[in-house]
């Protein structure tokens, strides 16, 4: 039987080419794609949010991120494995022609694939092969009431065209559909884990364009100064326009070509900082998903130890997701659960296969990141458990990436910096030993779309955004040892004003799951560290422990 590579191969030989560059996003780079639009996923059976297949005659190479290296290089058996920094140099020492979709490549990946010889080719090739391909979503939108998002659309849509006159835009093209779903304080359940409508919107000084798919909206949903289009219609309409157009900068190659040259302008998406910075409302609406999701987390964690040994990964992720869902206002999980066991934890963002899921029993560390969707936030944590009983050498790495953890949780900041101004602190409990971690230290994190959000992070290479009051971020330092464990310890804070100095931010904890005492080795903490841990678990026992099960509350006074 033919491989689906294989059958690719001779889809490309009828159109003359020698390659193909398949990579995971679809036409509007989501990090998680619908079910129709995992084209590599379906040709590989791989699953990550970043990734790059280039099928050539006789090679298949796959680029990743760190995050999913070492899993792919283990999966992978018929594909040569590379990690994504190095795609651009890469000595490809092939001139036949190499076809890509324009309706997924952007003007960034010409740039990266400049050494190929590359061609458009309209309607794209691994669907001519996909057997019984799922169509296109199309839920029923519904409308995000003001007690979650703060804002009414007016209120937003006014925001976003002064910005347009102070950036001297005379229309904007909005093309990432969370966006227009922040804009247009709607919902939907477009991709397995956003909450989103698959869409794009356009907006000028009198208008505002919907185009999205023949789909049912809830009564109310839809503000009445919005026209409605089908996606078929935006190339026409576009065309229409006499005006300059500024579209994101990261739009595919076929949004970008139906507008003139001399009419456009790329910049980045200015509704991304817009969404970032949380008002009161949206950062109340992620203090109370936070403590649903550590009610569920603690719940989880309480039935595990009755429970868990002797079940395997996948089972695990599967009882997360039941747990949250008994929550009230849970909405769906912001990403499949990561449970990794021993070796698997050391794999970033390994996922747990039904067939292979290794068994929990015996000693090891068990790594758990998960997170969901409530009406009014999205959460996102990580905690690493010990099975049996852990090593001293676990416990050092442990308590070496909780004193990072702790140290940025607690860090006071002058207004102005940015990420990579702040990340040092998370890594310098493991650089003195020469070790680090290879992926950011924190991520933005949406109000029910995406639980990666942009623009700011804490990383290392975060050079661009300033951080600002109300922004939400991941706080995830970690450890991995290949072949053995896996260390992640994650929080969601936001950023406030600092009490001593208003010139000054910090940021509080959204976060009220316990971290794991049995891997802490409480004499290489400062008193000040042994204070954070205090507190913190003060604040879990006033806030949490009244509504937790007898079971949850006895789990919790361990």
């Amino acid at each position: 039987m033919k491989s689906k590579i294989e059958s690719l191969r001779e889809v490309l030989k009828a159109h003359s080419l020698g390659g193909y560059i398949v990579p995971t996003k679809d036409e509007f780079q989501s990090e998680y794609p619908s079910a129709f639009a995992r084209r590599l996923e379906h040709l590989i059976e791989f699953t990550c949010s970043n990734g790059i297949l280039v099928v050539l005659e006789g090679r298949t190479l796959f680029f990743t991120d760190s995050r999913y290296l070492n899993a792919a290089k283990e999966s992978l058996k018929d594909a040569e494995v590379f990690d994504i920094r190095g795609i651009a140099n890469f000595d490809w020492a092939f001139d036949k022609k190499v076809g890509y979709d324009p309706k997924i490549l952007t003007k960034q990946h010409l740039k990266i694939f400049e050494k190929l010889n590359l061609l458009p080719i309209s309607g794209n090739l691994v669907d001519k092969i996909w057997e019984n391909q799922p169509p296109m979503p199309a839920s029923k939108a519904y409308h995000y009431d003001i007690k979650y998002s703060g804002l009414k659309f007016d209120k937003k849509i006014a925001n976003l065209r002064e910005i347009l006159i102070q950036k001297k835009y005379e229309s904007l093209l909005i093309t990432s559909p969370e966006s227009v779903c922040w804009l247009l304080n709607i919902r939907a359940s477009d991709s397995e884990f956003s909450p989103i409508m698959l869409s794009y919107a356009y907006v000028d000084g009198d208008n505002i364009v919907l185009f999205t798919s023949d789909r049912e909206f809830a009564t109310g949903a839809l503000p009445k100064e919005v026209v409605l289009k089908d996606f078929s219609e935006l190339e026409t309409f576009l065309q229409k326009i006499n005006t300059k157009i500024c579209i994101p900068n990261n739009c595919s190659l076929a949004i970008s070509s139906m507008i003139p040259s001399d009419q456009l302008i790329e910049a980045s998406d200015p509704i991304l900082l817009m969404r970032a910075l949380k008002n009161e409302t949206e950062i109340e609406g992620a203090k109370q998903a936070h403590i649903k999701d550590a009610v569920a987390l603690i719940e989880f964690f309480a039935w595990f130890e009755d429970n868990g040994i002797g079940l395997d990964e996948y089972e695990l992720g599967l009882k997360l997701t039941e747990f949250r869902s008994k929550q009230n206002s849970y909405v769906m999980d912001s990403f499949e659960p990561i449970c990794g066991f021993r070796a698997n934890g050391a794999k970033i963002h390994y996922k747990a296969d039904e067939k292979t899921a290794a068994k929990i029993s015996g000693n090891g560390l068990l790594l758990i990141d998960s997170g969901g969707h409530y009406l009014g936030g999205t959460t996102d944590v990580t905690r690493t458990i010990a099975i049996g009983e852990p090593t001293y050498k676990q416990k050092e790495y442990y308590t070496k990436v909780l004193k990072g953890h702790i140290a940025l949780a607690k860090v006071k900041f002058p207004k102005g910096l940015m990420g990579c101004h702040l990340d040092i602190l998370a890594r310098q409990n493991l650089w003195d030993i020469c070790e680090d971690y290879g992926h950011g230290t924190g991520h933005g994190v949406g109000n029910m779309l995406s639980v990666h959000e942009g623009p700011m992070s804490i990383s290392l290479n975060d050079k661009s955004t300033i951080l600002q009051e109300g922004m939400i971020l991941s706080n995830e330092p970690g450890y991995y040892k290949d072949g053995e464990f896996g260390i992640r310890i994650e929080n969601l804070q936001y950023i406030k004003k600092c009490q001593e100095n208003e010139n000054f931010l910090e940021f509080e904890q959204l976060t009220s799951v316990p971290y794991c005492s049995d891997l802490i080795l409480f004499d290489q903490l400062s008193r000040e560290e042994l204070e954070y841990l205090r507190q913190y678990n003060k604040r879990i026992e006033e806030v949490v422990m009244p509504l937790l099960s007898d079971r949850g509350r006895e789990f919790l006074r361990k």
